[in-house]
């Protein structure tokens, strides 16, 4: 970037001589000092004797281009100041030239501030200050030099287009880094050569370019079309001991009839007095480029500016202030042919005084650039002896007073106090803006590639932690190096504009990352300074191509990279349409291309599409270029309109706002536009039906036509054609209705406690939309601003680190008793009061298992309600330090459990729901429970887990299970989580990995099941797996009447596998008759005794039957959950003697029962199973 080391608001000119009178009488002038070193700042005083007594007279400076100490027409006029024998200024101020004795005798002794190093004052130079009474001047010589060194740069400064010399032009140095002290400024001799010595202080290696400037001619260092250097020359080297000749000519540009106009006018006082000697700028606020010229003896003044240049014509420089005037600036405007335009500057009736101090020392400073700004005025000064700096102002007005940070770093300070909308009333002495100036610390490093080769030509900038504040900022040295001056504190720092390279901020982040904010690693800056800094940039890929409609070319269409929603990358295009798009290698980009505004042309993504989803990707390779991704983008329609204020006749004038274009059928935005100004505004969309939505700095959102964000169903819709204009689709804004009240607790004012307003529509639906939120100030009192309508619901808000419980009005602690409250149009409702009640607090902090906090995470609170479910009772996100803490009803018990962030997706979050106390299930986890006004904590700390996902069908293995669900119980049947399958049919099931788990699939009407394929969780597989590792679990289920062989037993009571297949090896087949082990017992009979059907040696049978004495044992193998009955008949050949004996529940072992004494002394015996 190059950029003009004298600051634009000091520029002086070049100037046409004042008309001289005739000769009446012959006045003498002196000057002391004679001469002055450029970088000192000094008093200059003149005396001017052989006056009458009581004359006035005016003190011009020129500058002696030829230094023959004689006015000739190459001198250039630097200032003229009026002044008076006899007459000190009204001000009282000592910058503004006037006679200091104060006595009418003839003599005028006038002092001229010399301070301000960077002022054109200090060009080396020769120098004649003339003292004139409308006769011929008396003249004197003044010197301003730069010792000589053994470095120094030499050569020409040419008009723009020839090889003509150019006098009395001012050519100056530009260092890499400002901090390293003011650049020296010299003047053009009568050949138009310049030599200008290097400081002795100054590297070599710290010049970074020289540059050049003359009044009445338009400087541009660079021209971007032709890509040629015309006021600036950047050096490729070092500086040499010895001269260094600039071989190639700078150049000043002048007026050229068709491309090159002139900005012409008067500049006079609000008396209308011309003002000669003024300097008068036409530049833009983002431009390296402008115009300047000095006011001659009549105030006229003629600027040369380019065709299509915008920007504002101005004056305000020191010059203006020691005038005792206040300076101007003009609206903005944009040149297209030659303009007549005055500046009118303003007596200064109070003088602004105060005075610059070191934070560090608090000692005065000297020699400090001070300016103030108003909406119409602007000027400037320097601090004076003792640190003083003066400055006339107007009263009834508005300022901005400081010192620019950027012209500081010269003097070793990064900033001063600065002071926005001091109002200033009254006339006289204005002392309220003291300027306290802050040592600055250097912050250093260099600039390489992936290579560590050294890379140049882009530049290093400085922001405030977190945003987009601008710091510091300077271009990398010739030896990579950078080096800013920056205060203590934490800054983001950038490497930027370095061709062919991505910027990135330190250390190694792009730009276009982002959270809550630019992505960068903090640096710390202390008073020691940071160095060693380094970058080291990837190097960019490039998609290129061109942007056309109808195969004609688009200008200035804006192309961008995407990412996802994120911008890697975007420009401009061409006369030609086309583009060169840097961004990063080895990615897929979305790429989109914008028109320029007020056009009809519809924006488009490569190729031909209209939303990111259906865009052909862009993938860019290293060294291998994207090419012929173009653009065709079609014609649409345009809608337009004007935003008014609600009396809809006059316009919404300089309030920002927009104005979007929504899809009708999901409100979508399908293109925008922002507004600033008249009101007015014109959205481009394809051919179609569109909802138009606008809103507005201070008024309420609207829907064309005339309906309130919260009634965007009621929005009227516009049709829009090709090549059609809609207008006019206007909007009448409203300000806000208020509601407003007073919250208190027992009698006293609650402070800090959020209140907001909903719309509820529907009371028998639980959804409202909330509109407006506030604050409660010191005494409870609370102003909510929202726009009119009916079904407002007005609530608080828990406190935060209070115990104050949520209320709705009137007295409501639920919503379904809430009274509604409606609210007229641009009206109010007062009144609206709450007095909470106290509650208990639950808070806590939840980190990872390394002990990180864990922010944006949902904790809540629940309660069992009477049937036993869980109740939600309130709850709120972690904070950026992982902390949460809420207010709930006393005297209750709550378990609290952390849940996924809404903004993160399911598939990717690891931590299983965890409740407080290490559970994983509300049923298990610890209660807790306290007294009003009393805490209770509850810290968590989540561990990464392991995904289980899958399917749940039916018994067909394809369809889809209904309502289903999969459960995670351990050993000891303690729940787990568990997750419903989704829309897609799918579970999704986050599980602890310190657990040994059982995983059981349900669903409506289906019989659970186990994994892996079992009734029972004693036969089911354990699961566990490692962290972050996903496994697939399907089940296939039955349901509870399922009988595909119609043999009037279900289909799971046959499947021993529940797979929902049969197969012979491991099913029961049939329970009518088959036998499929064929241990002579059917399967419908093993299945009632519990023994397996595929197993022939499982089979109820006795183990044996012996005599202990009179008594008789019997032991038969048992199987668990099966009641037998053991039997005995004293005669086998009488069935009926068959008897039960003795009921027996069984063990799963081998079960034995003694039989005492059973009479008989032959028995049989046998064991029954009914079924």
């Amino acid at each position: 970037m190059i950029r003009f080391a004298i600051r634009t608001v000091l520029f002086c000119g070049v100037f046409s001589l004042l008309p001289l009178a005739a000769h009446a009488q012959s006045v003498q002038l002196s000057v002391a000092p004679t001469n002055l070193v450029w970088n000192t700042n000094a008093w200059v005083t003149l005396t001017a004797t052989n006056l009458t007594p009581g004359a006035g007279l005016d003190l011009l400076l020129f500058a002696d281009i030829d230094r023959n100490g004689a006015l000739s027409q190459s001198d250039v006029l630097m200032g003229s100041f009026p002044v008076e024998d006899g007459v000190t200024n009204s001000l009282g101020a000592s910058v503004i030239p006037h006679d200091t004795d104060g006595a009418a005798n003839g003599v005028v002794v006038s002092r001229i501030s010399y301070y301000g190093i960077d002022s054109p004052y200090h060009a080396a130079g020769s120098y004649l200050w003339a003292a004139s009474t409308g006769s011929i001047p008396a003249l004197s010589r003044f010197d301003v030099t730069q010792p000589t060194s053994a470095v120094w740069v030499t050569g020409s400064v040419n008009l723009y287009g020839s090889d003509t010399a150019v006098t009395g032009a001012l050519v100056m140095l530009e260092y890499f880094f400002d901090h390293q002290g003011v650049e020296p400024t010299v003047w053009t001799d009568t050949n138009g050569v310049y030599r200008l010595y290097l400081p002795p202080t100054v590297s070599t290696s710290a010049v970074f370019a020289i540059q050049c400037m003359k009044p009445d001619y338009f400087a541009a260092p660079f021209r971007d079309d032709t890509m040629e250097f015309i006021s600036a020359y950047i050096f490729t080297n070092d500086l040499a001991v010895g001269a260094n000749v600039v071989t190639n000519p700078l150049k000043v540009v002048a007026p050229v009839p068709g491309a090159i106009y002139t900005v012409s006018g008067t500049l006079s006082d609000d008396l209308a007095q011309p003002v000669a000697g003024g300097w008068v700028f036409f530049e833009p606020d983002e431009s390296d480029g402008f115009a300047m010229s000095v006011s001659d003896a009549n105030g006229q003044f003629a600027l040369p500016v380019p065709d299509g240049f915008e920007g504002a014509l101005s004056c305000g420089g020191p010059e203006i202030n020691m005038r005792g005037l206040v300076g101007a600036q003009n609206e903005p405007m944009t040149v297209t042919n030659d303009v007549v335009q005055n500046l009118q500057c303003s007596s200064a009736v109070i003088l602004g005084k105060a005075q610059v101090t070191d934070l560090a020392t608090g000692d005065p400073v000297s020699g400090i650039p001070v300016s103030f700004k108003s909406s119409n005025a602007e000027g400037g000064g320097y601090s004076l002896n003792g640190g003083w700096y003066e400055v006339g102002l107007v009263s009834n007005a508005s300022y901005s007073i400081g010192a620019n940070s950027r012209e500081l770093a010269a003097f070793g300070y990064v900033r001063g106090t600065s002071y926005q909308g001091i109002s200033v009333t009254n006339a006289g002495l204005f002392t309220n803006a003291p300027i306290v100036l802050e040592r600055g610390c250097t912050l250093s490093g260099n600039v390489y590639d992936r290579n560590t080769n050294a890379l140049s030509g882009g530049f290093v900038e400085a922001f405030e932690y977190g945003t987009w504040n601008h710091v510091a900022g300077c271009e990398v040295d010739r030896q990579a190096r950078y080096e800013l001056l920056v205060a203590t504190g934490t800054c983001r720092v950038a490497a930027q504009s370095f061709p062919g390279y991505l910027d990135m901020n330190y250390t190694n982040h792009f730009m276009w990352e982002w959270d809550m904010g630019p992505v960068a690693d903090p640096v710390i800056v202390t008073t020691a300074g940071v160095s060693n800094l380094v970058f080291y940039l990837e190097p960019k890929s490039y998609i290129r191509g061109t942007v056309r409609s109808g195969g004609l070319p688009i200008s200035n269409a804006v192309v961008i990279a995407l990412v996802g929603w994120d911008q890697r990358g975007s420009c401009l295009t061409s006369n030609d349409g086309t583009y060169e798009l840097g961004v990063l290698t080895g990615s897929n980009y979305v790429v989109q291309a914008e028109p320029p505004t007020d056009s009809f042309w519809i924006f488009q993504y490569y190729s031909n599409k209209y939303n990111d989803v259906d865009a052909n990707r862009v993938t860019t390779l290293v060294a291998v270029a994207a090419e012929n991704i173009d653009f065709d983008l079609p014609l649409g329609g345009r809608i337009e309109g004007t935003l008014f204020q609600s009396d809809g006749v006059t316009p919404l004038s300089n309030h920002w706002g927009v104005v979007e274009a929504r899809d009708t059928n999901d409100n979508q935005t399908i293109n925008s536009m922002s507004i600033f100004g008249n009101g007015s505004y014109g959205v481009v969309v394809t051919a179609g039906i569109y909802y138009v939505h606008a809103s507005a700095e201070n008024y309420l959102n609207q829907y064309y036509s005339g309906v309130y964000e919260y009634q965007s169903e009621q929005a009227r819709a516009v049709t829009v054609q090709v090549g059609q204009v809609v207008l006019p689709v206007n909007f009448s804004m409203t300000a806000p209705s208020f509601i407003d009240g007073v919250v208190t607790s027992g009698g006293q004012p609650v402070s800090g406690l959020q209140v907001y307003v909903s719309y509820w529509p529907d009371t028998n639906n639980p959804w409202s939309e909330p509109l407006a939120s506030a604050l409660t100030d010191d005494f409870g009192v609370y102003v909510l601003e929202t726009a009119p309508g009916s079904n407002f619901v007005i609530g608080t808000e828990s406190s935060s680190g209070g115990f104050y419980l949520q209320e709705y009005w009137s007295n409501a602690t639920q919503m379904s008793q809430a009274t509604l409250l409606d609210l007229p149009l641009q009206s109010g409702r007062s009144g609206i009061d709450f007095d909470l009640e106290l509650g208990m607090r639950i808070e806590g902090a939840v980190v990872d298992g390394n002990g990180l906090a864990l922010t944006n995470l949902w904790v809540e609170a629940l309660y069992l309600s009477s049937n036993g479910s869980p109740m939600n009772a309130g709850g709120m996100e972690t904070d950026s330090g992982g902390n949460y803490g809420f207010a709930l009803s006393a005297a209750t018990s709550y378990v609290v459990r952390v849940q996924r962030p809404w903004f993160v997706e399911e598939d990717d979050w690891w931590y299983p729901e965890t409740w407080f106390s290490n559970r994983y299930s509300a049923f298990t986890a610890e209660t807790l429970r306290t007294n009003a006004g009393k805490t209770v904590r509850a810290d968590l700390q989540l561990n990464l887990g392991y995904r289980v996902q899958g399917r749940v069908f039916t018994s067909d293995g394809t369809t889809p299970a209904s309502m289903a669900r999969v459960a995670a119980t351990d050993a000891a049947s303690n729940r787990y989580p568990e997750s419903s399958t989704d829309w897609t049919d799918w579970y999704n099931l986050v599980l602890p990995t310190n657990a040994v788990l059982y995983l059981q699939g349900q669903a409506q009407d289906q019989v659970a099941e186990y994994y892996s394929n079992t009734y029972s969780q004693a036969e089911a597989l354990p699961f566990q797996a490692n962290a972050m590792t996903t496994t697939r679990v399907d089940f296939v289920l039955y349901s509870y009447s399922e009988d595909n062989d119609s043999d009037g037993r279900a289909d799971y009571q046959e499947d021993t596998r529940p797979d929902g297949l049969f197969v012979p090896a491991q099913d029961w087949a049939s329970y009518t008759n088959a036998d499929t082990d064929g241990d002579l017992y059917s399967d419908n009979e093993e299945y009632y005794a519990r023994t397996s059907p595929q197993d022939a040696d499982s089979f109820l049978h006795c183990v044996n039957t012996t005599r202990s004495g009179l008594d008789m044992v019997i032991s038969w193998s048992a199987s668990t959950n099966v009641v037998y009955h053991i039997q005995r008949c004293a005669n086998l050949n009488d069935p009926s003697g068959w008897s039960d004996w003795m009921p027996v529940m069984g063990t799963g072992t081998t079960m034995t029962v003694i039989d005492s004494s059973p009479g008989a002394a032959n028995n049989a015996y046998r064991v029954r199973v009914t079924y």
